[in-house]
């Protein structure tokens, strides 16, 4: 093993690291491996004759050696705070933020509840404004055993801190998102021609607080449970503005007030709203058109009258390929056709995706399959006579005085009873979209592909967007659509990543404050992927570079004579990862400045 020094730039300066590395061999030649960054080398200069001598096997003096004390983990803190100053969320949320902060790089580093919280601020660094590090509040074994609630761990005090701090929080929300879209609007300059919506749910543990939780549609598979509907509209790829709303609603319902905020509290003028196919409704679109807007959404339902209409316009010569946002011609071969006649108002696009066609042929051919292998089986307990059997029993328990009078007038024959049979058979896989049957001159079964099977094949791979947008080509009208990808990429952030569900929370209010403090972090998010992909790190996703964060760490150790230092530095083997974030995001490695008298810690 050896030492080296290695310089890294940030904002104009540059400063130089230590690192302890070994020679390995890889690939038919000698390579160096990073074992671990000690820190930077004005910060460990003190020391750095005693870690040669270390190395050379000269162990030193039990004075001059340095005393690791503790350690932390800063790196989404420091992040979360550089973007949280350059935002501007420090001065709006004026003697809250601070806490505001800690609960944000929480939801990004670690999602917990205000319980869990305490924990989280045992193994990472934190601080105030003042440099004051925020440490837990734990209650001894004697007054858990002594109280009502053993099993909670924390102070009450330091939960009704952080409670106080989402009351506090909840009347700041419109505020908060003006102030975001305008912060954005300076930063990034986004295109808010297209205004992009989507609903999701989330659902609660319990029954939830009353107003809000309803049954409804569950999107993530938990019918059983009330839930809340949350509504998200972005513009370019940032969140302007989320709404909660009952669990129970239909998504074509909530489109006239979200448009209305929208150009009224934003001032966003004239926009093209898109939407999915469940926020088509007479009801949204006439709300849309007496606003002056646009409209660009899918239409309802593969089988309905439109799509199958819009299928047999199509013209083979006539296709053109979509694009990326780049504006290159997509890999995977989806193309566009309009296929819109003269006179019509309302422009139809059929858009054909090779990848989505193979996907749907093979769940139909295993369902089809599925239903065949079922009617050959019928087929031949037909033509074993089982059916003809069956009657025949009825029939001589008929004549011996077994059935009651009137269920020997309503004997079936051989016919009716497969009838039944097919009919079940056809009941299930959605059998009826593929095949028909009869029973042929001889009593046998017959069964064939229908003319719905047909039509299935033709639908594969195919889907129908409309619009009214005259100014619109075909080919950017699917890219606008296409875009919707990012509302669902913030909603995976927001349940998978950010942990949203499920809610715990009893209060309307307190929901509310819950859900804010996950869209602040799927702001900050949001803003983060901006950055990596500006700096040429768009491969690198955001909960990766979450990830390399988690492996920045606040070191504080002794030094010979009892002074004391602290120093940040990367361990591991993502910390080439967490640099090149920490560059493209502008945050510098530098510890915050402890207070210089008073308390260092703050519960």
């Amino acid at each position: 093993m050896f030492l080296m020094t290695s310089k890294s730039s940030a904002r104009g300066r540059t400063y130089e690291y230590v690192r302890l590395c070994e020679s390995v061999w890889k690939n038919g030649r000698s390579s160096r491996r990073i074992i671990a960054t000690l820190g930077r080398t004005d910060q460990l200069e003190p020391v750095l004759d005693r870690l040669f001598e270390l190395l050379r096997g000269h162990k030193p003096s039990q004075a001059a050696e340095p005393l690791p004390l503790r350690s932390w983990r800063c790196g989404t803190f420091l992040a979360v705070r550089s973007l949280w100053r350059e935002l501007g969320l420090d001065r709006l949320l004026g003697t809250h933020s601070d806490r505001v902060l800690v609960l944000v790089a929480n939801r990004l580093s670690a999602p917990a509840s205000e319980h869990r919280l305490a924990d989280w601020l045992r193994t990472h660094f934190a601080c105030d404004s003042h440099g004051r590090r925020f440490v837990p509040a734990y209650r001894s074994d004697s007054e858990r055993r002594q109280s009502k609630n053993p099993r909670v761990r924390v102070q009450a005090f330091q939960l009704q801190r952080w409670y106080r701090t989402l009351d506090a929080l909840l009347p700041l929300k419109q505020r908060l998102e003006q102030q975001l879209f305008e912060r954005f609007r300076s930063l990034f300059q986004p295109n808010c021609d297209l205004v992009l919506y989507d609903l999701t749910s989330t659902y609660f543990e319990g029954l939830g607080p009353g107003g809000l939780a309803r049954r409804g549609y569950s999107r993530d598979q938990r019918p059983d449970a009330p839930q809340v509907l949350l509504g998200v509209a972005m513009v370019d790829g940032l969140p302007v503005s989320h709404t909660l709303l009952e669990g129970n609603r239909r998504d074509s319902t909530t489109v006239q007030a979200v448009v209305a905020d929208l150009r009224q509290r934003f001032g966003v003028g004239r926009f093209v709203f898109v939407g999915d196919r469940g926020m088509k409704s007479a009801a949204s679109l006439a709300a849309l058109q007496d606003e002056g807007l646009g409209y660009l959404m899918a239409a309802q339902g593969r089988r309905n009258p439109r799509m199958e209409e819009a299928l047999q316009r199509l013209q083979e010569g006539a296709w053109q390929a979509c694009e990326d946002a780049a504006g290159q011609a997509k890999q995977n071969g989806s193309r566009v056709q309009e296929v819109t006649r003269a006179g019509e108002s309302v422009r139809r696009l059929v858009v054909h995706s090779p990848e989505r066609e193979r996907h749907e042929r093979k769940l139909r051919e295993a369902q089809q399959e599925k239903v065949r292998q079922k009617l050959q089986r019928l087929a031949e307990r037909v033509a074993q006579g089982e059916f003809a059997k069956r009657a025949e029993r009825a029939r001589e328990e008929s004549a011996t005085g077994t059935a009651a009078a009137d269920q020997r007038a309503e004997l079936p024959d051989a016919a009716a009873l497969i009838g039944d049979a097919a009919g079940r058979v056809l009941a299930r896989d959605n059998g009826q979209r593929y095949y028909d049957w009869r029973l042929d001159a001889q009593g046998q079964l017959q069964y064939w592909e229908n003319a719905n099977c047909a039509a299935e094949r033709r639908r594969e791979g195919h889907w129908l967007l409309e619009t009214e947008e005259t100014g619109l080509g075909a080919v950017e009208a699917v890219r606008a659509y296409q875009e919707l990808w990012r509302v669902e990429a913030a909603f995976r952030s927001l349940k998978d990543v950010l942990e949203l569900r499920p809610v715990w929370h009893r209060t309307p209010e307190r929901v509310q404050a819950h859900v804010l403090v996950a869209a602040l972090a799927l702001a900050i998010d949001r803003v983060v992927q901006r950055k990596l992909t500006a700096a040429g790190l768009d491969l690198l996703s955001t909960r990766a570079a979450w990830d390399a964060l988690e492996t920045v760490s606040l070191v504080e150790f002794e030094l010979p004579g009892g002074q004391r230092k602290a120093g940040v530095c990367v361990n591991g083997e993502q910390g080439s990862e967490a640099y090149q974030v920490l560059q493209a995001l502008g945050v510098p490695l530098e510890v915050p400045p402890a207070p210089e008298s008073g308390d260092r810690e703050i519960h």
